[in-house]
This record gives C-alpha cells, structure tokens and sequence, in this order.
C-alpha cells in the first residue's frame, strides 16, 4: 500500500476532553447563561490556535487544531516540529482551560494520522483517545514515553528563543504511578500569566475545594479531584514563597 506521507504521516497527537462537561451541558436548556459562557470559552480556544504563528520561524510549528464539543485534538509533524513547542501549545491550551475553570485530562501519543481542516483520520487519533481513556484517568494529560524521550533529547540540543527558554525544562511532571504529565498548573500558568498568578493560584484552589464538595459522595468522580488536590499541595509545596495554604484533604 502506497501512503502519501503528505496527507497520512506520522505525527505527535494529542486527545484532550473536559472533565464534567456532559453535565454542564444538560444544563443549557434551563439556563442558557450556562450555554453563553461554554459557548465563549470554546471560541477563546479555538482562537487560540492562531498563536503558533506568534512562535520565532526556526520553530516551524505546524500545528494543526480542532475543536468539538468537550473534545480537543492537536498534532504536529514529527520530526519537522520541535516537540518542546508543540508541547508548549498543548499544556498552554489546558492551562488556559483551567483558568477558564474547566478540568482537562488527556493524552499525548506518537502515530499516524491525518489531520487537515477539521478532518482527522487514523490510528494515532486511536491510540490518544485509548490511553486517555485507560490512563489518564485523573485530569492530568499524560505524555507517552516515545515523546519523553524526543522532548528529553531535544531540550538539550535545540536552540530555542528566550521565549521558551523559561518553560521548556518544566513542562514535565513524573506522577505517583511514574506516569509523566504536562505540568498545566505551575509551567505556563507561572511563565505566561505573571501578574495575576497567585491570583490564578488561589481561584483554582477554591474550585478545587468546590469540586471535592460537590463530589464528595461520587465514587467515580471524587478520585479525579482528589489527585488534582494533591497535584496542587505539591506544586505549591515547592514554593513556600508563595504563600498559599494546602488545601486539607476532605473523606469522600
């Protein structure tokens, strides 16, 4: 079989969706000031993929970016694209998501695909879409280990820009399960938003806190705000010049 690698290539993709957002939208009919504020912040974010055009042009992102309903799908070339960047764009798009107040998980997997104007197609849309529903389990955005490992040996020998010279060697977390995530609460929140951080720090504490309340009988859906309870301890754990009180574990 003849494959065209123009049109079916191998690529990073990465499968991002939004936790609770089936009930949200149950709740559009009753109050569609619900449906206005999801309505806005979806076409923030696919405004937003404008912004890999902003990158230095070394950089040659070509970064394609589809939104629908409570999914997300991005990809970039492989090995034409500097993972780092595209990495960048990924955590960037879940931060942004949770500055808006919505909780992503999702996976970042290496495979083949095509995806060009909204239309995607192939086995690397499948791949990202079983190991977020396997793995990711929390609303974390997991990275495979064939990524890891590019962006491990890029980072070391890609001249990036200043520009991201500040986020590129935190991007990375390693999870209790040894699962490797994008850091989307402290890496580009910490780089990108600057001023109205803290602030940033203390409002995703008080939706936390909500969540864990709101859940707190739910079996299946506490877990998921329970992590991002630790997640968030840990971070500001890391910098005590913060301020910022843990927040206390609450029994499900």
């Amino acid at each position: 079989m003849n494959i065209n690698s123009n049109k079916y290539e191998y690529r990073l993709v990465a499968f991002i969706d939004l936790l609770g957002f089936k009930e949200l939208v149950s709740t559009f009919k009753d109050h569609p000031e619900n449906f206005e504020w999801t309505l806005s912040r979806l076409k923030r974010l696919d405004a937003q993929k404008q912004m890999v055009y902003g990158f230095p042009k070394e950089l040659d992102l070509q970064m394609e970016y589809t939104v629908f309903s409570d999914s997300i799908v991005l990809s970039s070339r492989i090995p034409e694209d500097p993972v780092n960047t595209s990495l960048y764009q990924i955590a960037l798009t879940c931060s942004l998501l949770l500055k808006s107040g919505l909780f992503a998980r999702g996976a970042v997997v290496d495979g083949y695909l095509y995806h060009k104007n909204n239309i995607i197609l192939g086995q690397g849309i499948i791949d990202s879409y079983n190991k977020e529903s396997a793995k990711a389990i929390y609303p974390r955005v997991i990275v495979s280990e064939n990524i890891i490992e590019r962006y491990q040996t890029e980072i070391q020998t890609y001249p990036l820009k200043k520009l991201v010279t500040s986020w590129a060697n935190t991007l990375i977390r390693k999870d209790e399960d040894d699962c490797y995530f994008l850091d989307t609460l402290q890496s580009i929140p910490n780089s990108l938003f600057k001023e109205d951080y803290i602030p940033f720090l203390k409002t995703t504490r008080n939706r936390i806190i909500d969540k864990l309340g709101q859940y707190r009988s739910d079996e299946k859906v506490f877990p998921k705000y329970e992590w991002f309870r630790r997640y968030y301890n840990a971070s500001i754990a890391e910098h005590p010049e913060y301020g910022l009180e843990p927040i206390r574990r609450i029994d499900s």
